[in-house]
């Protein structure tokens, strides 16, 4: 984006490709962002009920929450892989990169499968006794 400002403001002749590069980097790291935020038990929910209920009851709590994230998560999968192949049948590319666009919704799916593995992660985890402090989201 640093080169589209200059070349844009400085040069007078902007480019097609770095908007849509950023673009595609930004999704790719959004949906592999939501793996991550599982990973550090990060992502965002209304946990008020957690901190008023005993250790056994805020385990099944939490695992009930993670099942319904993972249901959420094989549909999301499923659906992203559909999308992937019916792109990837038509081929279709980016204007500025020529980016098979078919690679811009993979992030969908591979985001959503991390996803899934982190879920069940937790869930091990939580039973093995080796639970993950809850982390702040930084905002």
């Amino acid at each position: 984006m640093g080169l589209q400002v200059f070349m844009r403001y400085v040069m007078n002749n902007s480019l097609a490709w770095p908007e849509e590069l950023s673009r595609y980097i930004f999704i790719w790291f959004t949906f592999i962002g939501v793996s991550y935020a599982v990973h550090k038990n990060a992502h965002l929910r209304i946990d008020i009920l957690f901190n008023y209920v005993p250790d056994r009851v805020r385990k099944l709590f939490e695992t009930i929450s993670d099942i319904f994230f993972l249901g959420f998560s094989v549909v999301v999968v499923l659906g992203g892989i559909n999308v992937f192949s019916s792109l990837l049948a038509t081929m279709q590319t980016s204007p500025g990169l020529g980016l098979p666009m078919a690679f811009v919704y993979l992030s969908l799916p591979v985001g959503f499968v991390l996803t899934i593995i982190r879920l069940v992660q937790n869930i091990v985890n939580r039973y093995r006794g080796k639970e993950i402090e809850r982390e702040e989201p930084i905002i």
